[in-house]
């Protein structure tokens, strides 16, 4: 692959004798489920513009992706959306290929998902090294609520077939709140009794591109753009008397009867990436919505 001509550098490169931990191809267009708290409804909508019937050859600032992953040595690629699921993507076996032939034995591809064709397309899914799912419900009234769907992935089932490590994602709000972290508490217990062995938890993340909206008028849920995201979480029920085994990316981890659990800050992490928008915007910036704005910083921001 070669890079593509007339690309404005200072736009598309990141810098290549940085290290970074991931690179992430980052699909727009429409989602099999309706998240409420999508981040693709605080990014500018070039940002989110559909990439889910592009073929790899055609696909924006792919070449200079990665020329860029092979100049800073980083090997592990992230196929995940900004608006979208990664497996609604038409040629995903194609740019697993492409990306594996470009990047060595040592590449690393790992599935951000939320599940619900996983089963579907199950080939596909093992021919990854790992995935991260998001469910941040096992209860179906309150997956609906937070999903926007009542179509639930099989998880067990899922767990049962596949052939690499799964590792689950779970934000947390006020709809989940005493399930996850609460009086409740169930839902670490039954991920730990499914056979999970790595759960993340997180807060709404609301990005440097919607705070000012936030604090205008705000929805009334915890954000962690008020510095009280992870301090919430461990506030709750299933952290008392517990201490972190150990950090990760400055993150602390728990020890749940031999499952781990972090519990993650998006804007105290460590974690460096380099990040393929849609519409071929390259950023070196972990969060998502530091990522450059095509368009006016004033320019409408959906609210969650």
């Amino acid at each position: 692959l070669q890079p593509e001509s007339g690309q404005r550098q200072e736009e598309t490169s990141a810098d290549s004798t940085d290290d970074f931990d991931f690179g992430n191809i980052l699909f727009g267009g429409p989602c099999n489920q309706k998240c409420p708290f999508c981040i693709g409804l605080h990014l500018a909508p070039s940002l989110t513009s559909t990439s889910l019937r592009t073929p790899p050859s055609e696909l924006k600032g792919l070449p200079e992706f990665i020329k860029q992953m092979q100049a800073s040595g980083t090997t592990k690629v992230i196929f995940t959306g900004t608006s979208t699921d990664p497996q609604l993507y038409k040629y995903e076996a194609d740019l697993q290929a492409v990306l594996r032939e470009e990047l060595g034995k040592d590449c690393h591809l790992s599935l951000h998902t939320n599940g619900l064709l996983a089963m579907k397309k199950l080939k596909i899914f093992n021919q990854y090294d790992s995935c991260t799912l998001s469910l941040n419900s096992l209860q179906p009234d309150i997956f609906r609520r937070m999903h926007g769907v009542r179509t639930m992935p099989d998880l067990a089932t899922l767990l049962s077939v596949s052939e690499i490590p799964v590792k689950l994602s779970c934000v947390v709000n006020k709809e989940n709140w005493e399930e996850v972290v609460g009086a409740d508490g169930s839902f670490l217990p039954r991920c730990r009794d499914l056979g999970l062995r790595r759960v993340a938890l997180r807060m709404v993340h609301t990005p440097m591109t919607a705070r000012q909206v936030t604090a205008a008028g705000g929805d009334g849920q915890p954000h962690e753009e008020d510095g009280l995201g992870r301090r919430r979480l461990l506030e709750g029920k299933v952290f008392e008397g517990m201490s972190p085994v150990r950090f990760f990316r400055g993150n602390p981890v728990f020890d749940f009867g031999g499952m781990e659990c972090t519990v993650w800050d998006f804007d105290h992490t460590e974690s460096r990436s380099i990040n393929l928008f849609p519409d071929g915007t390259i950023s070196d910036k972990y969060l998502l919505g530091a990522a450059p704005q095509p368009q006016s910083p004033n320019h409408h921001i959906a609210q969650k």
